[in-house]
């Protein structure tokens, strides 16, 4: 039993160095400017195509998601960080304000900005498990943050989890950082794709 687990174990951290791997090798494909975006969607759809079973990974198939998704998955992730941009910059502004009535408008940007980088997460996975354009994936990625507020704190609380302890220990971001973003995304996102099939059926 012990071992099975150890297995099992081993599996997972295999089959996350792998997505890091290809997160990065992808990224620096794109000259990391026009790579994040594609390179994060790639390992995104092959994760939810294979989840675990690491046999199932092999470059030539993540190269041809990442060539395919090229363009789209850029257009996505500059045009959220557009907007996380200036809501940083807004947030920055507020905070220099030493004024009581400031703290609605910070409390409104720093909701606005997590609104901003959880649907960018929730619009990959979408992506990912369902073969839709942008404006009804997008559609689906708002629906899954406002569905639950509870299981939404849960998804930040993770996702602080993983930045915190990657500041800590900063050799995690080469090599479990981003797929351990990436799993947590998949995994907090699969009552929502069973609610919306039950939709559709």
């Amino acid at each position: 039993m012990i071992g099975k687990a150890s297995q099992n174990i081993f599996i997972k951290v295999y089959v996350m160095l792998m997505l890091s791997l290809f997160f990065w090798v992808f990224t620096l494909c794109g000259v990391v400017v026009l790579g994040i975006g594609p390179a994060y969607r790639a390992i995104a759809e092959v994760f939810d195509q294979n989840q675990w079973e690491y046999r199932q990974y092999h470059f030539k198939d993540v190269w041809a998601v990442y060539k395919k998704v090229f363009k789209q998955a850029n257009l996505e992730f500059w045009g959220f960080a557009a907007v996380g941009a200036i809501l940083g910059y807004n947030l920055y502004l507020a905070l220099q304000l030493k004024v009581i009535w400031m703290l609605v408008i910070t409390f409104i940007l720093i909701f606005a900005l997590l609104l901003v980088v959880s649907l960018w997460l929730f619009l990959n996975g979408v992506h990912s498990h369902y073969d839709v354009s942008f404006k009804p994936a997008l559609r689906l990625a708002a629906g899954q943050f406002f569905a639950s507020f509870p299981r939404l704190l849960l998804f930040w609380t993770g996702l602080i989890i993983i930045i915190v302890v990657s500041a800590k220990w900063s050799g995690l971001i080469l090599f479990l950082s981003v797929p351990g973003v990436l799993v947590w995304t998949s995994y907090m996102s699969t009552k929502w794709y069973k609610f919306v099939d039950k939709q559709v059926k």
